[in-house]
């Protein structure tokens, strides 16, 4: 292809026409709800160029500073059907004054030491820790994007009941897979002489 000076993207230009635009829904790297995984700290390569870092400070100029760190998903395996294990969920503490006794609170929990200045969360290591941190769903601008409800160290007794808790919510539906909701879908709608015929579906 011929490089144009004007134009800084004309090799990209015939795949970009490829790909269709995202619909409103869901953003990328969403992690479906659930009260309570479990996950370790881990390095991660925030620029993409291959330099791996324990963790990045956030420091946009007259905004909130933060720290994130990245948390691979150990358990559960599977969420909405969907296996979330192995993924990688982005945390960020912000350190806003509103935010400093929750920042305090957390991080001191899972290094296990007194945070004195804000300057430790830069000089401690992430990495290694076990930790548990709940998921939910926050609309924004149009998009379903993954929020954090707690950022805990991990604790297992506290974790299974949470879970546990979750499950019992809706044993026979939410936890339903596709096939088992299509059969009782096709159940409901037989109908023989006017009476609804549950009974008599063929598995």
């Amino acid at each position: 292809m011929v490089h144009d000076p004007e134009n800084p993207f004309a090799d990209i230009e015939c795949d970009w026409e490829k790909v269709e635009k995202a619909k409103p829904g869901m953003s990328t790297g969403r992690i479906p709800p659930w009260p309570a995984y479990k996950g370790v700290c881990v390095a991660f390569d925030p620029k993409g160029d291959g330099n791996m870092v324990d963790h990045e400070l956030l420091a946009p100029v007259g905004k909130n500073k933060g720290v994130k760190i990245s948390i691979e998903i150990l358990d559960p395996m599977l969420v909405e059907e969907e296996t979330v294990k192995g993924k990688t969920y982005e945390h960020i503490f912000w350190i806003s004054a509103a935010n400093w006794p929750y920042v305090k609170r957390d991080a001191e929990n899972i290094l296990g030491a007194e945070v004195k200045t804000p300057l430790e969360l830069l000089k401690a290591v992430w990495a290694g820790h076990t930790v548990e941190f709940g998921i939910k769903d926050e609309t924004y601008n149009g998009f379903v994007r993954s929020k954090s409800t707690h950022f805990n160290l991990w604790a297992p007794e506290k974790s299974e009941a949470k879970t546990e808790t979750k499950k019992s919510d809706d044993p026979k539906g939410k936890q339903k897979t596709a096939a088992q909701k299509a059969v009782d879908s096709k159940a409901d709608q037989k109908v023989v002489a006017g009476t609804s015929k549950k009974d008599d579906v063929d598995f």
